[in-house]
């Protein structure tokens, strides 16, 4: 078929390629990953793993006291008579590390809990929503919309005593100033 367009009857090939399908990448492949992608979730693992193997990872025990190195800055070579600790220690001489890495075992499940709850229960009452629709959609609809309403808010304060003000009143209950609405 002609066109009436010079030059767009015939497809330009592109880049000469040697042997078949050289210099061409499909799907996953084409795609470039970004080096902060990369670093996060490599950071991400780390903590993962520490908090897994948190008794073979720790130095010390976390719940361990030692009144002799307490409130001790960190050090990274062990000097004498003092034990190494490379966050230091708290004030019952705890080793901060071992503290840290047994902590994020409970950030992480508690975190991980909290998507996986917020997660079954707004999926399941999408799907019921939409499944559904008419009143049950419309409730769900209006739940959210007053849900968004209220982080909008901007509460107001009395500009002479500084203390918050009622939503609806314009005197302020602490001080009895008269307030002018914005």
């Amino acid at each position: 078929m002609a066109s009436w367009i010079r030059g767009s009857a015939t497809r330009d090939p592109g880049p000469p390629t040697t042997g078949s399908g050289a210099g061409k990448q499909t799907g996953l492949a084409a795609r470039r990953v970004p080096l902060y992608v990369w670093a996060s979730t490599v950071f991400m693992l780390v903590i993962i793993l520490a908090a897994l193997l948190a008794p073979a990872v720790s130095p010390y025990d976390p719940i361990q006291q030692s009144l002799r190195e307490r409130l001790r800055g960190p050090t990274w070579l062990p000097e004498e008579g003092r034990k190494r600790h490379l966050l230091g220690t708290d004030h019952l001489g705890r080793d901060i590390l071992s503290r840290i890495i047994y902590g994020s075992r409970v950030s992480l499940v508690v975190g991980f809990a909290a998507v996986l709850i917020g997660g079954t229960i707004g999926g399941t009452l999408g799907v019921t929503s939409g499944y559904a629709g008419g009143a049950v959609d419309e409730t769900s609809d209006i739940q959210t919309r007053l849900k968004a309403r209220e982080t909008v808010t901007v509460p107001r304060f009395c500009w002479q005593c500084r203390k918050p003000l009622h939503a609806r009143s314009d005197r302020c209950p602490f001080c009895g100033e008269a307030q002018e609405r914005r």
